[in-house]
């Protein structure tokens, strides 16, 4: 795993002692939620048997494959790429919830489902540069409004 992680920091070796470490923790966020995911999509398929292309499993394999992807740009040496794109897939998939949870009418989980949107910030706020983090505010407070 050591061995990984400093494949994956060899393109930073030039920068910043910050950027080091926000790019590394990255990286263990990353690696640890995939197994996660994919641990829990097996054992749900497994509870509750279902098609590969039910909502559950779709979501789960694209986040899956975003993460990865994240982790193929970082590895490029594209680390503020990686995280802008995941902040703002997060940011449009927590929108899509509380629309689709706003139609079906349950107003318990739709007003859970806006405490969510402050995961986004504080993502951006602890690893995205200034811009990502005023436009995801500005998008949480209108899909608030809305």
């Amino acid at each position: 795993m050591t061995r990984f992680l400093h494949a994956m920091l060899r393109r930073y070796d030039d920068a910043s002692h910050e950027l080091r470490g926000r790019v590394s923790i990255y990286l263990y966020f990353s690696l640890g939620i995939i197994p996660i995911l994919v641990v829990f999509i097996t054992f749900m398929n497994i509870i509750a048997p279902r098609s590969p292309f039910q909502a559950l499993n779709l979501v789960v394999f694209g986040i899956v494959f975003m993460l990865a992807g994240g982790l193929f740009l970082v590895a490029r040496g594209h680390y503020n790429t990686a995280v802008t794109i995941f902040t703002f897939a997060v940011m449009a998939g927590l929108i899509f919830n509380a629309i689709g949870t706003e139609r079906r009418g349950n107003a318990e989980r739709y007003v859970a489902s806006m405490f969510s949107f402050i995961m986004p910030m504080i993502f951006s706020i602890l690893f995205c540069r200034r811009w990502v983090y005023v436009a995801v505010s500005v998008i949480a407070q209108g899909a608030l409004v809305y």
